[in-house]
């Protein structure tokens, strides 16, 4: 009785380091439980995969590029899922999620199950600029965080700020003789700023999320909060006027 080997993962990019990157790592994370296998070239890799078909050896999973100067990743896959009906299909494609990407295509189409965004890093190059010099280390992402400028220089004093952030609600300083602090008796609502009645919202206020979502609600919570000041501010109005003063109703 034959023994079942273990199932292929199989990778074929014309790029051979993206193929080494994701050979290592499938390998890394599942070489226990099946094998990696990785193609250079359209060629190449249909031949290995009849020799599979062939030896009757299970193929698990076939990652392929999209953009294969041979032949396009879906004819690929296609010629492949003849060999290998029963393989997940993954194409690699560029980072693109309009109508007409690749991936949407494909997916529709059902020619493909799931994709990867490439590019693929394998390593980075750190620069010291200090000491003039540089190392290469391996890396499989990378991630930019570039900082933040609110550029709320245009502001008046009035309107309190930290390290150029406009402070809001419970963050406005409500003591001390400074002309921007808060001058009402009552606390300041949320996203209020020092000046009553001026709300902010969105990167540029202290202690925001940086993120568009985040920005969203609060622009949407802001418009709120001006409703509740107008209309308290309308009712303050009614009850300090004084009598005779309002028209009959």
């Amino acid at each position: 009785m034959r023994q079942m080997s273990r199932p292929v993962l199989f990778v074929i990019d014309d790029d051979a380091g993206v193929v080494r990157a994701l050979r290592d790592d499938l390998s890394r994370r599942f070489g226990e439980d099946f094998r990696v296998i990785g193609e250079s070239s359209a060629a190449a890799g249909l031949a290995t995969l009849r020799g599979l078909a062939g030896a009757q050896d299970p193929v698990a999973l076939l990652i392929v590029d999209h953009d294969m100067g041979e032949m396009p990743g879906t004819d690929f896959l296609a010629r492949a899922h003849e060999m290998h009906p029963l393989a997940k299909r993954v194409l690699l494609v560029e980072r693109d999620y309009s109508a007409r990407s690749p991936i949407v295509q494909a997916m529709t189409l059902g020619q493909a199950d799931y994709h990867i965004t490439k590019p693929w890093i394998e390593a980075l190059t750190v620069c010291d600029r200090r000491h003039d010099r540089a190392e290469q280390v391996p890396a499989a992402a990378l991630f930019v965080l570039i900082g933040g400028e609110p550029r709320t220089q245009w502001l008046p004093g009035t309107v309190q700020l930290q390290w150029g952030y406009i402070l809001t609600g419970r963050d406005v300083v409500r003591e001390g003789s400074h002309p921007s602090r808060w001058p009402l008796d009552r606390a300041p609502l949320p996203l209020e700023t020092s000046v009553p009645g001026v709300f902010a919202a969105g990167d540029a206020r202290h202690r925001s999320i940086k993120r568009v979502a985040s920005a969203v609600g609060d622009g949407a919570m802001a418009v709120r909060l001006v409703h509740e000041y107008l209309t308290a501010g309308s009712a303050d109005e009614l009850l300090a006027a004084p009598a005779g003063s309002l028209p009959a109703g």
